[in-house]
C-alpha cells in the first residue's frame, strides 16, 4: 500500500505539472479494467491521458515508447518481467509499473522508476491480487471517491480467474468489502457456470467446459432432456430462476457429477462465489463480472481493447457495437467449432498429441478455443492433448498453435508449456505457458518437424513422470 500511495502521489504530481500521463495496460480482461480504473482516475484530477492495449511488451515497443519522449509511463497489468528493458530505454521519464506478476527483481534501480506489484511482499501472483486490483489500489489513493470503480476491479480479477477454487482471496476481499459498503457489488453462493445473464439453461450446461458436465457438456440435446426430466424450462436463464429453484438445480448438478465420478474439486468448483452488480440490469451481461470479463476479452482479442476500455467508463454506444463484435466473434467460433468436427480426420495422431493444421480456415486468434472444441466435442481421446495450427495473420511465414489438455491428461506427467517452449527453440520459434493451455510460433514450412518434436517432448515427460508408456 505504501508503495501504491508513492504512485499516487507521482502520478498527481505528473497531471499538476500538465503532463500527459502515459498508459499501457494488457490486451486481456485485467489488463482492460486496470487500464479503465487508471485513466478513470486521471480524468477525475483533471488530468490528461494517453491509453494503448497492448498484447506483450517486446522490446520494439519500448522503443516505440521512447520516441514519444513523455514525462511519465504508467504500465498496467504487464512490465514485471520488462523491468530490464523499460530501465534501459526509458530512463529519461518517471515510470509506474502498476501489475501482479511475478517481477524479475524486487524493485528498480533508477530512483524515478517504480514497481508497485504485491508479490515481492509475499502475495501470490494467481489469486491474492490481479492487475486490475494493484490499479484500484494507486486510484484509491489518489481519490477516495475511486472507491466506486471497486465493481470494475473485480471484473479484472474474475477476468484472469484469481477465485477459481470458487472463493476470493488476498486483498481481493478488501475490494470488495468497498464495493459492498457503496452498495455497487454483491457476492452470492451461485453456480458458477458462464452464462447466467445471457443464455438459456440449455447453452449455460451444453456449453459448460469448467467444470465439464458428463453427458451434457457439448451436447445440447441431451442438456434440454437432463433439464425437462429434473422439472427446468431449458429456455429460462439462471437469473429468472427463484432462490429455491436455484438450489434445486445446484443439488441436481453435484448429484449428477458424483454419479459420473467427477473429481472432487471439480464438484467444489462448481458453486461459488459470483460478484453481481446493481449498476446494470439482470440480464445485461455487465451485471455480472465474468460475463463482462468476457465481453471484455474479445474486444481485446479482436484488437478493439480501447472499446473494452470506453464500456468499462460507462459508454453506452461502445457497449452496443462491442456487443455486435461479440456476436460476430461467436459465429466465427462455430464455424470454427463446425469446421473442425467435419475435419477432424485430418488431424495428425501421434502416440501423445493429436495436431490439426487448419490453414486459414480458422482465425490464428481462434486456436485456443478450437483445440478446446476438439477435447469437449470429445473428437480426441481426453489422456493426449491437442494441438491447432492456423497460419499467422501477422505474418505469412509463420503459423500459431495453441495446445490444450485435461485435468486426466496432466495426472499422466504432461506440461504443454515447458513443451511447447523446448520445440520452439528447436524451430527458430517462440512457446511455452501453463501446464494444461500454452501456444507457439514458428515458420510454417517446419509443421511435420513439430509434430515428431512435440510428440518426443511429451514422450520424455511421461517417461520421466514413470507414468504409463
Amino acid at each position: 500500500m505504501e508503495r501504491a500511495r508513492e504512485g499516487a502521489e507521482l502520478i498527481k504530481m505528473h497531471i499538476e505539472l500538465g503532463h500527459t500521463i502515459r498508459l499501457i495496460s494488457h490486451r486481456d480482461a485485467d489488463g482492460i479494467t486496470a487500464g479503465a480504473i487508471l485513466a478513470k482516475a486521471v480524468a477525475r484530477e483533471g488530468g490528461t491521458f494517453q491509453l494503448s492495449i497492448v498484447k506483450q511488451v517486446s522490446e520494439d515497443l519500448i522503443r516505440e515508447l521512447a520516441e514519444e519522449r513523455r514525462e511519465i509511463y504508467v504500465f498496467s497489468d504487464l512490465g514485471s518481467g520488462s523491468m530490464e528493458l523499460i530501465e534501459k530505454h526509458l530512463d529519461f521519464a518517471t515510470v509506474i509499473v502498476a501489475d501482479h506478476h511475478p517481477p524479475e527483481r524486487e524493485g528498480f534501480s533508477n530512483e524515478s522508476h517504480l514497481l508497485v506489484n504485491p508479490v515481492p511482499f509475499g502475495a501470490n501472483s494467481v489469486r491474492d491480487l490481479s492487475g486490475s486490483g494493484v490499479a484500484y489500489f494507486v486510484a484509491r489513493e489518489m481519490n477516495e471517491k475511486n472507491r466506486d470503480l471497486a465493481y470494475i476491479a473485480l471484473v479484472g480479477s474474475v477476468g484472469d480467474m484469481q477465485e477459481i477454487d470458487g472463493t476470493f482471496h488476498g486483498m481481493n476481499l478488501d475490494i470488495i468489502k468497498d464495493g459492498k459498503e457503496l452498495g455497487i457489488l454483491e457476492v452470492r453462493k451461485e453456480l458458477r457456470l458462464f452464462g447466467r445473464e445471457s443464455r438459456p439453461l440449455r447453452q449455460m450446461l451444453a456449453y459448460s467446459t469448467n467444470p465439464e458436465l458428463p453427458g451434457i457438456t457439448g451436447d445440447e440435446r441431451n442438456a434440454i432432456e437432463w433439464l425437462r426430466a429434473k422439472g427446468f424450462d431449458p429456455d429460462v436463464h439462471y437469473w429468472q430462476l427463484r432462490e429455491e429453484e436455484k438450489r434445486k438445480l445446484h443439488d441436481a448438478l453435484v448429484i449428477h457429477l458424483i454419479k459420473h465420478g467427477a473429481p472432487k474439486e471439480a464438484i467444489d468448483r462448481l458453486i461459488g462465489d459470483v460478484v453481481v452488480s446493481p449498476l446494470y440490469p439482470e440480464g445485461d451481461p455487465r451485471h455480472e463480472a465474468r460475463e463482462f470479463a468476457t465481453l471484455l476479452n474479445a474486444t481485446g482479442r479482436l484488437n478493439a481493447g480501447t472499446l473494452g476500455v470506453a464500456i468499462c467508463l460507462g459508454d453506452e454506444e461502445a457497449y452496443k457495437k462491442a456487443k455486435k463484435m461479440l456476436d460476430d466473434y461467436k459465429r466465427e467460433q462455430i464455424e470454427a467449432r463446425k469446421f473442425i468436427v467435419q475435419n477432424w480426420g485430418m488431424a495428425d495422431e501421434g502416440e501423445h498429441a493429436y495436431v490439426f493444421y487448419a490453414g486459414r480456415n480458422i482465425r490464428d486468434t481462434l486456436v485456443g478455443i478450437a483445440a478446446n472444441i476438439a477435447i469437449n466435442a470429445g473428437l480426441a481421446d481426453p489422456e493426449k492433448p491437442v494441438v491447432v495450427i492456423a497460419d499467422s495473420e501477422e505474418d505469412e511465414n509463420l503459423v500459431k498453435g495453441s495446445a490444450r489438455t485435461t485435468e486426466k491428461a496432466l495426472a499422466k506427467g504432461y506440461h504443454l508449456g515447458e513443451a511447447l517452449k523446448e520445440v520452439a527453440e528447436k524451430l527458430g520459434g517462440e512457446g511455452g505457458g501453463h501446464a494444461i493451455a500454452a501456444g507457439i510460433r514458428f515458420p510454417k514450412g517446419r509443421i511435420d518437424e513439430f509434430i515428431r518434436l512435440f510428440n518426443e517432448a511429451l514422450a520424455k515427460q511421461v517417461g520421466r513422470e514413470g507414468g504409463e508408456d
